[in-house]
């Protein structure tokens, strides 16, 4: 009976959830095409993986009318996510020239009202998990570099103070004709000096939604620290990686425990 219940209530929310989605198609669906390319000249728009649409991030594919780049648009919801992402990624490429090298570049952001939104560079590539799905792991030079970048990466986020919180295999892409890797994703990343990019206004509503945040990649619940993601990311790709790379093993192994965060529940 137990069973029952539940799978009547995963069906209610799903249905729940197609409902909003549509809902929003309606409502705000040509409104958001027409300031695309009225104000930003992107054209063209298209939904894309509607299946992922959640907490009122919607995905969609555009085209520069300028050159015909290609273009990631992802809508913020009423806690102004695309906002918080835009910050964020505005900030590491202000405060650090190595940070445009492995982070989406920002072609439009808008915190309007009505729908927020941001718009990036569409990456031409695949994530890193898939990367390895379809690969072998069998280039030791290829490897190598897929672990420095990480560390790169690792570098320019501590030195910076942010905490991305959702370091995994899919939020690492491996961009097609290029040397090094692109981090993505930052729409729950903080900042441990800057106040406006601390916690956002969602997660102090709905700290729930931090449970799966970082996935198996965190220390624990409630608890990130971006050392330890890489750390076990580059170990499920290469398990015997502190033997073979023991000086970039060890560089990474430093790094943990030196900038964590921990969303306290009893603040709320």
């Amino acid at each position: 009976m137990f069973f029952l219940y539940r799978n009547l209530q995963n069906i209610k929310t799903k249905i729940s959830m197609l409902i909003k989605k549509i809902s929003w198609l309606v409502v705000y669906g040509a409104y958001f095409k027409y300031k695309l390319d009225k104000n930003y000249d992107i054209e063209n728009v298209k939904i894309f993986k509607f299946s992922d649409w959640h907490l009122g991030c919607n995905y969609f594919i555009g085209y520069s009318k300028k050159n015909g780049e290609k273009v990631f648009i992802k809508t913020g919801g009423k806690y102004k996510l695309a906002k918080r992402e835009s910050d964020i990624i505005n900030y590491l490429i202000k405060m650090d020239n190595k940070a445009e090298k492995y982070i989406p570049r920002i072609i439009a952001a808008d915190n309007d009202s009505v729908v927020s939104f941001i718009a990036i560079e569409y990456i031409e590539g695949v994530t890193l998990k898939k990367h390895f799905e379809e690969n072998e792991v069998n280039s030791v030079g290829l490897i190598e570099e897929v672990i420095k970048d990480l560390n790169t990466l690792l570098d320019i986020l501590h030195k910076n103070n942010v905490i991305h919180r959702d370091i995994r295999p899919d939020n690492v892409m491996v961009k097609n004709g290029a040397t090094h890797l692109v981090l993505i994703d930052f729409a729950f990343a903080i900042s441990t000096e800057i106040d406006t990019l601390g916690e956002t206004d969602l997660v102090l509503k709905n700290p729930d939604i931090l449970n799966t945040l970082g996935e198996e990649y965190k220390p624990r619940k409630f608890y990130w620290d971006d050392a330890y993601s890489i750390n076990m990311l580059v170990e499920e790709i290469v398990p015997s990686y502190s033997k073979i790379y023991p000086t970039i093993y060890n560089e990474i192994n430093s790094k943990i425990g030196k900038l964590t965060y921990e969303h306290k529940r009893s603040y709320l």
